[in-house]
């Protein structure tokens, strides 16, 4: 497909309409109306998902061949917007600070060239368009247990990446991102007088402790050689200058590549919390919950990304990952079910500091969404053993 074809200025058009009006986890009702809009238009049946408000396309080739999956989220972020794009968010402290306008706006525009061309395609293709994947329970997680998942020989998604230059598609063979756990701790103490501390349990301190010591773990309790991430991100206690509180909470993220580490990891924050908590006289209470395994791409699926990148950019466009992403997906659940693939597509531009995924300031460049559906939907007709790419 031409870089000017008409489809894909109607996609322009949906990619910044999505991005003026972004939604949260499973609140995506405006976002899924909006696709289904589209769809239509072109000619697609829509069927709403069970992980409302989801919406799912199948799609028939013209011959037998591989069941495909296709993965393009919708939700967006509590994030306040502070880009100067013509289009930036109008919803007051959320925005798509992560791309998902980017990639539904993509899988949209993919469902209706697959529509346009079924006769001249092999297998059969699930265009898969998910709530909630920034939160869990996760909307990945309800397809799969709902079963919309089952049965498929290929799962695919590509995910913007704006430290991945304009025109470059980042890959990795085996693991891409990291597996992610959540941890949650209240300190329970004594309350009192702020000019008398000795007359106290003080959780504000003893947190302070904790996020030192914790943080103290990477590179201690587990190798350098597999990289691990603890980051503690909340700390609430009090409200009062001249009030010790009762308590104190605290959040954190663990992320790991490998079951041993991960495991050794959670031994040792508990370890590490009731002794702390111990020697200070105070209690404790931790939650630490199992999120997200890790997304570990199909050797096979990544040499059908590799042939399509070439096919339509050459070789220079292919970035081997030297390392993967400590960021996590829940694309992982469809890893339970087949064979997948996720992919980084460089949205960023050259010229400019890159602003990270989740940041106020992050823009995922349209002038990437060609490249993403090119890519994209090679890798999917390839993986349904189609007889023409786009």
């Amino acid at each position: 497909m031409k870089t000017d074809d008409p489809l894909l200025s109607r996609a322009r058009v949906l990619f910044e309409d999505l991005h003026r009006h972004p939604e949260l986890s499973w609140n995506e009702h405006r976002t899924s109306g909006k696709v289904r809009e589209f769809l239509v238009a072109h000619g697609v049946t829509v069927q709403d998902s069970q992980a409302s408000p989801g919406l799912i396309v199948d799609i028939d080739g013209g011959t037998p061949g591989n069941r495909v999956f296709l993965r393009g989220d919708m939700d967006a972020l509590p994030i306040e917007e502070e880009t100067d794009l013509p289009y930036s968010s109008t919803k007051t402290g959320v925005m798509h600070a992560c791309g998902h306008d980017f990639h539904t706006t993509t899988l949209a525009t993919i469902a209706a060239y697959l529509h346009q061309h079924r006769d001249e395609l092999a297998g059969s293709f699930r265009l898969a368009f998910q709530p909630a994947e920034e939160i869990q329970p996760s909307g990945a997680e309800a397809m799969v247990k709902n079963g919309e998942a089952d049965g498929f020989d290929a799962f695919v998604a590509l995910h913007c990446d704006p430290l991945i230059p304009l025109g470059q598609v980042g890959y990795r063979h085996g693991p891409i991102n990291a597996a992610v756990d959540t941890l949650m701790i209240k300190i329970i103490g004594q309350g009192g007088h702020g000019s008398r501390p000795h007359l106290a349990v003080d959780p504000v301190r003893i947190g302070c402790l904790l996020v030192t010591e914790l943080h103290h773990l990477v590179g201690r309790e587990v190798s350098a050689h597999d990289p691990t991430v603890l980051t503690m991100t909340v700390f609430h206690a009090g409200d009062a200058h001249n009030i010790i509180p009762d308590e104190a909470a605290l959040k954190g993220t663990l992320r790991s590549y490998s079951p041993g580490p991960r495991a050794e990891m959670k031994q040792a924050i508990h370890r590490v919390c009731e002794g702390v908590a111990h020697a200070h006289g105070a209690k404790i209470q931790v939650d630490l919950r199992d999120g997200h395994s890790n997304v570990i791409n199909d050797p096979t699926l990544v040499h059908m990304l590799e042939e399509s990148v070439r096919d339509s950019y050459g070789n220079d466009a292919l970035f081997e990952m030297p390392v993967p992403t400590l960021g996590g997906d829940d694309f992982a659940c469809y890893g339970e079910k087949g064979p997948q693939l996720l992919f980084r597509l460089g949205v960023g531009d050259p010229k400019a500091k890159p602003e990270d995924l989740h940041s106020p300031r992050f823009i995922a460049r349209p002038e990437a969404l060609p490249i993403g559906f090119q890519v994209l939907s090679k890798v999917a007709i390839r993986a349904g053993a189609g007889v023409k790419s786009p």
